[in-house]
């Protein structure tokens, strides 16, 4: 299967421009829930510096996250008890819910008879990957001989020495990411092994580099481009390819060996077409671990053939983006639904604007790294919620150079409209000023003094007029910003 070129739809409110600087990072899931907890009129506050911890509070109820994961709702132990991958395969095989058969292998020091006598007890075509997670790193698929095992074993314990092994079945069919929240299926996506598509003009390499380019403006995928290292010189090897060739128009060309999106995978709403025995089983899985609120659970599905499934391994504290920044399809507006099950009580107050609303962190951050403070909270939405936005344009001036009194000037005469926006000052190109409050009023109010503040230093003549604004449809922070 490939991906086809139709533009995938993300949820509203979270687009590349709103989660810009939260982009490939690992982040990105605090980001997207912190801003639908803010949005909601919560109150966040972040805890470390890394911005991954961070409470959200209704005033009654308090939980902490830790990226995805409330951890303040399950205990550690049942944790690591839904991470184990070994422990959650027993659980789940003793519900009855579908796993691979399997051993796990603590001392790694085996011999090659050994490894010869787990494969027959198990059965070729294997898998061998790490017994703690790695993000798609080490795990090797559809190993079909003793000698690939013997050498993808050898180096597998040479790569990750300090951990237990799972040899496990191979069963053949599509990689899933079901997400569960509390009790509820509210997203499955497709992992698609990564490769090009050849038109029958570009060679492999000019593929790739295109297909890079895509990838980094989806903000999940940016992290994870497309391999080129020496497994996937041998898989074009295997395929009777060199990055100089040129494939065949509609030949999809293999680039990884699984479908981690770290590894260059490719990701897949299906949602909507998730069989009913599989999200019964998702569900179910999530009920077998005690007090645990959410999972992403990986599932193998043969839907080509028999229909068949088995959970692969689960995650308490899954990177939600998988889900929400799809390469094909409609993105699962995860936020919103984790939000509503926590939460229930502070739905999304409807207003327009809100989709445009972001977060600025720089600050957050800043003071966490420089130990001013323990803990920082954000700053809570007007109830309003901004609703008039309009960017005014300065003419040519002599120089944009501001000093610091001058900054600190206009910061607080926006501090005393109850407005918030950006004045930018490029270095080439016009000064702009986006200026967002509760009334049109209140916002030429603010750029009036604006321009009395800014004549000196922006060498603005007596009786300087703005042209009148134009309306701003970007995003917006709350606060004011002089970049």
């Amino acid at each position: 299967m490939h991906v086809n070129t139709a533009e995938p739809v993300w949820p509203e409110g979270f687009s590349a421009d709103i989660v810009r600087s939260a982009f490939g990072g690992g982040r990105l899931s605090s980001f997207c829930l912190a801003l639908e907890a803010w949005r909601r009129g919560l109150e966040v506050t972040y805890t470390r510096a890394d911005l991954h911890r961070y409470t959200v509070s209704d005033g009654q109820r308090r939980i902490a996250f830790d990226c995805s994961r409330p951890d303040s709702l399950t205990p550690p132990e049942d944790h690591a008890r839904l991470d184990d991958k070994w422990e959650a395969k027993r659980i789940l095989g003793e519900r009855g819910i579908p796993v691979p058969r399997a051993v796990l292998i603590t001392d790694t020091a085996l011999t090659d008879d050994q490894l010869a006598a787990h494969a027959d007890d198990i059965g070729f075509p294997l898998v061998i990957k790490p017994g703690s997670g790695s993000m798609g790193f080490g795990v090797y698929a559809g190993i079909r001989s003793l000698r690939d095992l013997i050498r993808h074993y050898r180096s597998l314990v040479a790569d990750y020495p300090d951990r237990s092994v799972i040899i496990e079945q191979h069963i053949e069919g599509d990689d899933y990411r079901v997400l569960v929240v509390g009790g509820r299926v509210v997203a499955a996506t497709h992992r698609v092994t990564s490769h090009i598509v050849g038109d029958g003009v570009s060679t492999v390499d000019a593929l790739l580099t295109r297909k890079t380019a895509l990838r980094k403006k989806n903000p999940y995928l940016s992290s994870g481009p497309a391999p080129r290292d020496s497994d996937t010189d041998a898989l074009l090897e295997e395929q009777g390819l060199t990055w100089e060739s040129v494939p065949p128009e509609g030949r999809t060309v293999r680039l990884a060996r699984n479908a981690s999106s770290s590894l260059g995978g490719d990701t897949v709403d299906v949602l909507d077409d998730l069989p009913d025995a599989l999200r019964q089983a998702a569900v179910d899985a999530l009920a077998a671990m005690p007090n645990t609120h959410i999972a992403g659970i990986d599932f193998i599905h043969d839907r080509a053939g028999s229909g068949g499934f088995a959970i692969l391994e689960m995650n308490s504290r899954p990177h939600i983006p998988l889900n929400m920044y799809t390469s094909q399809g409609r993105g699962a507006d995860v936020p919103g639904a984790m939000m509503d099950h926590f939460f229930p009580d502070h739905p999304r107050p409807g207003r327009p604007g809100d989709a445009q609303l972001t977060l600025s962190l720089d600050t957050v951050q800043q003071t966490l790294l420089a130990r001013r403070a323990s803990a920082v909270t954000l700053s809570p939405l007007p109830d309003h919620g901004l609703p008039v936005r309009l960017v005014w344009t300065f003419p040519p001036t002599a120089s944009t150079q501001l000093r610091r009194v001058t900054r600190r000037k206009v910061l607080w005469r926006a501090a005393a409209h109850g407005v918030s926006g950006v004045l930018r000052r490029p270095k080439d190109g016009p000064v702009t000023v986006v200026v967002a409050g509760e009334d049109v009023e209140t916002c030429r109010g603010f750029v009036d003094e604006l321009v009395g503040i800014l004549r000196e230093p922006f060498g603005l003549p007596d009786g300087t007029v703005l042209d009148d604004p134009a309306p701003w449809t970007g995003p917006l922070s709350v606060g004011f910003a002089v970049l």
